[in-house]
């Protein structure tokens, strides 16, 4: 199987959208909605602009240096 969304509860009240990858493992997991038409809708959102989306690492770099590991997928924030 492919990757997919979970629609579940969430502790607080509402509902949450979980993304798992293929072997079932939780890659993402969203805001809390209201309502579980408001989280359907979120997961439609996702898929539509999700696959273009670029990534924009807004994280501290670690002595003025990023993951080496990760370079080659950071993209540089330039406001």
């Amino acid at each position: 199987m492919a990757a997919y969304f979970e629609l579940v509860d969430a502790p607080e009240g509402g509902y949450r959208v979980r993304l798992l990858n293929s072997a079932g493992q939780v890659v993402a997991v969203s805001v809390c909605f209201p309502t579980k038409e408001a989280a359907t809708a979120s997961i439609f959102q996702t898929r539509e602009v999700a696959a273009d989306a670029p990534m924009l690492d807004l994280s501290a770099p670690i002595d003025g240096k990023h993951d080496r590991h990760c370079a080659e997928h950071h993209v540089k924030r330039t406001a």
